[in-house]
């Protein structure tokens, strides 16, 4: 600063221009917004300037230039673009009155001592005011009105409006800078009113939602019907225009799959009409990365991003943004998070046996969740196991069932589904294991035993279906107190069959079944009881006691003997002499 002698800015002035510097220093935040600030200061060329002066500010501008490009190396960056309004972008300007017939559209340059000041007479309707139209429409982020030190007051209440078209009710005549405003100005957005303040600096501020998107034409106007001092004048006038804040163009949200590739693009065609470039890196959880713009135009630049689930969450694109060689400030865009796949999904089912008709659990667990949240469908072959279960932030699902007999040996399955906004983005399926499912065996013992001739095999089979493998044994209880163990011939898991040759000892014995299951209550226990019937013939055989000489025409009686037999003994009698003579009917013994 103390380079820039203050004669270069004294021509016609009343007062010290450093001085002014020093003050409007002062808000700056950064030395890259004054060095800005400097270049847009310097002194325009007049015509009465020598080429050696023009060469000693060509001199500065290089000089400052090169420190502004050694800043933003380093990160510095201008938040903003301030500029005093000037004749060099003022396209045209009416106010209320003209001050010695000077209007302000002519003198409004750095050497005039006044920027602007009217008559002591306001309009018709009590308003001292100043319309400027811009030379190109910008946004405006802020005015400032940098008051006189000699009538401070001046420059108080001036309300500040904004419009992108000319207001309604101009009147102005050709070749005359003043004008008439006779209707309404609900066209144009107030931005804000300058306040009473210690210094002579007065900023208003514009948010966007209060003015244009685009101002072409700026407004100031006071109040001056009560007030005693009815002038309006003002030292400079500075506006602040918004950094062009480029529009990212992003691919829609369910694009962004961990392993996709997206095309990003940057689009500042809506904030500024001067060329305008980006340079943009992508900011992750693991650090920045450059990105090379895959295309270029005057206005916007696109970039291809390999998406990668160890982003972070989210990623952002930050990029700087140059305006015609003005660099501004880096704008910083949240990217959406990455969708990725839940990995490491299993099914755990609870430890203990599994029993039918006994409540269990098991639970979908996962190595990680995924992005977005998981929905865990469940179900045991094709019967749902109920609603729909949102995994919790470690993955994971509970889920209670009651196993069925029939569930032995099926799988739990679980579909793994992963939503954004409705739209399916993922779908998987994880199984458990085999279900290990205990349950009461249903047998079928042998029915109705036909009775057996002795020396013949006794043979039958129970069928058991039960987990774990049932175990059978038969036996039969002699009516003489003994036991007789028969043997089984295993044929399957759930098949035994038993046999035994049969003899007299085992007529009228009990035939006797007992299953059980390992690892089940012994309520579970079946038994099964049959009688069991033998055929047997009489031991020791028939004799006949009977004399040796019989006389006709006299009683003969003898004896029948024979062993015990089943069915019961019956003796039957006849004479025998080739043929059946008679039959003896005399007596029978059983």
């Amino acid at each position: 600063i103390s380079g820039i002698k203050p004669s270069i800015r004294a021509k016609h002035v009343q007062f010290n221009p450093g001085e002014k510097f020093r003050n409007r220093a002062s808000s700056f935040h950064s030395k890259a917004q004054l060095l800005l600030l400097l270049l847009f200061q310097l002194p325009r060329k007049s015509n009465t300037e020598s080429c050696s002066s023009s060469s000693a500010v060509m001199a500065q501008l290089l000089a400052l230039c090169a420190l502004c490009a050694a800043l933003c190396a380093l990160g510095g960056a201008a938040s903003s673009n301030k500029f005093d309004i000037t004749t060099t972008n003022i396209a045209a300007s009416w106010q209320s009155s003209e001050y010695f017939n000077r209007c302000f559209r002519d003198t409004a340059v750095l050497e005039q001592w006044d920027y602007f000041h009217t008559t002591g007479t306001p309009d018709s309707h009590g308003y001292q005011w100043l319309l400027i139209k811009l030379s190109r429409a910008i946004r405006v982020q802020s005015v400032t009105v940098y008051g006189r030190a000699a009538e401070p007051s001046r420059a108080e209440k001036i309300e500040i409006l904004l419009s992108d078209r000319l207001p309604p009710g101009l009147n102005a005549s050709n070749g005359s800078c003043y004008g008439t405003l006779s209707g309404s100005l609900s066209s144009l957005t107030q931005c804000g009113v300058t306040q009473r303040e210690q210094t002579q600096t007065h900023k208003v501020a514009c948010s966007y939602s209060d003015c244009p998107n685009v101002t072409e034409y700026i407004l100031l106007r006071k109040n001056v019907r009560n007030e005693s001092d009815k002038y309006m004048n003002f030292q400079a006038l500075e506006v602040e225009e918004v950094p062009s804040k480029p529009e990212f163009l992003l691919p829609p949200i369910t694009d962004w799959k961990d392993g996709h590739s997206v095309s990003v693009a940057v689009d500042s065609t809506t904030d500024s009409p001067v060329p305008t470039s980006h340079r943009c890196l992508l900011e992750t959880r693991d650090g920045n990365r450059s990105l090379n713009a895959t295309q270029v135009t005057n206005k916007s630049s696109k970039f291809e991003l390999d998406v990668d689930r160890h982003w972070g969450s989210p990623a952002s694109l930050v990029c700087l943004v140059n305006q015609s060689g003005l660099i501004q400030t880096w704008t910083r865009h949240r990217l959406p998070k990455v969708l990725y796949k839940a990995e490491g999904l299993a099914i755990r089912i609870s430890s203990g046996d599994l029993v039918s008709d006994e409540e269990a659990s098991f639970s979908v667990t996962a190595s990680d969740s995924g992005y977005p949240a998981a929905l865990h469908q469940c179900r045991i072959e094709s019967k749902s196991l109920g609603e729909d279960k949102t995994a919790e932030s470690d993955g994971s699902t509970q889920w209670r069932f009651t196993p069925q007999r029939g569930h032995n040996g099926e799988r739990i399955r679980c579909d793994v589904v992963q939503k954004l906004s409705g739209s399916l983005i993922f779908s998987q399926t994880v199984n458990s294991s085999n279900l290990d499912v205990n349950y009461k065996a249903t047998v079928t013992w042998p029915r109705n035993i036909a009775p057996k001739k002795e020396g013949e095999t006794l043979s039958f089979v129970v069928l058991a279906d039960g987990n774990p493998e049932p175990s059978s044994q038969c036996w039969l209880q002699l009516v003489s107190g003994s036991q007789v163990d028969l043997h089984k011939l295993k044929h399957s898991m759930f098949e035994s069959t038993f046999n035994v040759t049969v003899d007299r000892s085992m007529n009228r014995a009990n035939l006797s079944c007992v299953l059980t299951q390992p690892g089940l209550p012994s309520s579970t226990e079946q038994s099964f009881t049959q009688l069991i019937t033998v055929f047997y013939q009489p031991q020791p055989p028939l004799t006949i006691d009977l004399a040796q000489t019989v006389y006709e025409g006299t009683d003969v009686t003898f004896t029948v003997r024979s062993g015990a037999g089943n069915p019961n003994v019956t003796h039957r009698c006849h004479v025998y002499n080739g043929e059946i003579v008679s039959a003896i009917f005399a007596h029978q013994i059983t």
